[in-house]
C-alpha cells in the first residue's frame, strides 16, 4: 500500500511539473548558470522517474509475494482467515491515513493543493475518469502590486514559483 501511495505522490508531482524534495541536488550557488540549471532540472527529472520505476517494479514484486502468502495460508480455518483479514485491513487503513497525511503536507509545500488519496482497490484515479483538480492558493501565494489585473494563466504561472521553468 505504501508503494502505491508513493507512486501516486510522484505521479502527482510530475503531473504538476514539480520535483519532489528527494530529487534535490545541492551545488554551490556560484557554480549554477542557466545551462547548468536546466541540466540539474533534467537530472532531478531522471532521478524522480527512476524512483517511480523502482517503486512500480517493487509494487509488482510485492503483489506476487502477497499472492504466494495467501496461497500458503489457504489451509487456515475460515474463522482464522477472516480474523487475519480484519487485522490486515485495520493496519492498512492506519498506514494509509498516516502516509496520505504526510504526502498531503509535502504537496502543499511544493505549491500543489490537491486532495491526495488512493481508493481502497489501488486503482489509479485517472482510470476511472475522476478528475483531479489543482487548487492553487491565489491569495496566499500571489500579491499583485501593479494596477494591471492578472489573467488566470499569469496567476497560474506565478503560483508555480520563480524557479518554475518556462520552455
Amino acid at each position: 500500500m505504501k508503494n502505491q501511495l508513493g507512486i501516486e505522490f510522484i505521479k502527482t508531482c510530475l503531473h504538476h511539473e514539480k520535483m519532489p524534495n528527494f530529487s534535490r541536488i545541492n551545488l554551490h550557488s556560484n557554480d549554477i548558470n542557466n545551462k547548468s540549471s536546466r541540466f540539474l532540472t533534467n537530472i532531478r527529472k531522471e532521478i524522480t522517474n527512476e524512483i517511480l520505476n523502482n517503486k512500480t517494479n517493487t509494487k509488482y514484486k510485492k503483489a506476487k509475494e502477497l499472492t504466494n502468502l495467501q496461497n500458503a495460508l489457504f489451509d487456515l480455518e475460515p474463522v482464522d482467515w477472516i480474523k487475519l483479514q480484519q487485522l490486515v485491513e485495520e493496519k492498512k487503513v492506519k498506514i494509509t491515513t498516516q502516509v496520505e497525511a504526510v504526502h498531503q503536507k509535502k504537496l502543499i509545500a511544493l505549491g500543489i493543493r490537491e486532495n491526495f488519496n488512493v481508493n481502497s482497490k489501488n486503482i489509479n484515479m485517472r482510470r476511472n475518469n475522476i478528475d483531479k483538480s489543482e487548487n492553487i492558493i491565489n491569495t496566499e501565494t500571489i500579491f499583485n502590486f501593479s494596477k494591471r489585473v492578472l489573467n488566470p494563466t499569469e496567476t497560474s504561472v506565478l503560483n508555480k514559483g520563480l524557479k518554475f521553468p518556462i520552455h
